[in-house]
């Protein structure tokens, strides 16, 4: 979870593969990030993500547990950017 200098609330539910945006006064939650049914390695999708930072450009990078990596999102883009990769283990 990561509350953004603007409000926005950001939530990575890993049970659902995605990454959710609160805007500050809505109940509603936008997909951001990932969102399928399914898990998978290919860059559209995450899985299992686990935490999640926004930089001052609005761009997300997420680490998913599933994958082993952190991902670069920037906003516009249809898939992220693999940052660090391989041999990482993410304890929750």
């Amino acid at each position: 979870m990561f509350l953004f200098c603007t409000g926005n609330l950001y939530v990575a539910d890993s049970g659902n593969n995605r990454l959710l945006k609160y805007a500050l006064g809505n109940d509603d939650a936008d997909v951001v990030a990932g969102g399928q049914e399914w898990q998978s390695s290919d860059l559209a999708h995450l899985t299992d993500p686990d935490s999640d930072i926004v930089d001052d450009k609005g761009a997300l990078y997420i680490s998913e547990n599933g994958n082993h990596h952190i991902v670069r999102c920037i906003v516009g883009a249809k898939e992220g950017v693999v940052i660090g990769k391989n041999n990482l283990n993410f304890d929750k």
